[in-house]
């Protein structure tokens, strides 16, 4: 994980928090919070963190399908006769395919290491609460730390596979257009 700094993390946490938690206030006028009431803001937080990252999954989903919906139209549906004006007028489309899922995956990451980190503090804050069950920290030693790589189930690690999947298509299709080219020039044609 890259190094984080931990104290302004948690600054800027804690002044989220105070903004929409109820803390009380010693005489000295220093902050007096509840370690419970803290650990539901940081779960409700990183809730919300979460909840953004499927937000901008659907959108680059969203956004891929377009892409690929229109290259597929100006290729097959357009009546675009001759393959390389299809190449030169879908070249751009798959350049910005490429680069959406490169911005893409390196969001899913950083969601990745900020909701990991995020993860990493509740199971801090879990071992100060007294009769707490754990269960973050129970959810890492059992379902992760345990078990064989092969059968643990890591929702973003899926999740970053769908960009390389898109990137694939789109290197599948250019391919596609450019084997259909190279084979014109020998004669072979597949568009009446």
């Amino acid at each position: 994980m890259e190094h984080v700094d931990e104290q302004l993390l948690r600054q800027e946490w804690s002044m989220r928090f105070l903004k929409q938690a109820n803390v009380g206030t010693t005489g000295d006028m220093q902050l007096v919070i509840n370690p419970f009431e803290e650990y539901k803001f940081f779960v409700d937080d990183t809730a919300r963190l979460s909840e953004r990252r499927q937000t901008v999954t659907n959108t680059y989903i969203t956004v891929n399908g377009a892409i690929i919906g229109l290259i597929t139209f100006l290729v097959k549906d357009a009546g675009i006769a001759r393959l390389s004006i299809a190449l030169i007028t879908t070249l751009p489309l798959f350049a910005a395919g490429a680069i959406v899922c490169f911005f893409w995956y390196r969001l899913l990451m950083s969601y990745k290491r900020l909701i990991g980190f995020r993860f990493e503090q509740l199971q801090l804050i879990e071992q100060t609460l007294r009769g707490c069950h754990q269960m973050f920290t129970l959810e890492s030693k059992h379902l992760y730390s345990k078990a064989p790589k092969k059968e643990q189930i890591e929702i973003s690690r899926i999740e970053r596979q769908l960009p390389l999947l898109f990137g694939l298509v789109y290197a599948t299709l250019l391919l596609i257009i450019i084997a259909f080219e190279i084979l014109g020039l020998f004669g072979i044609s597949f568009v009446k």
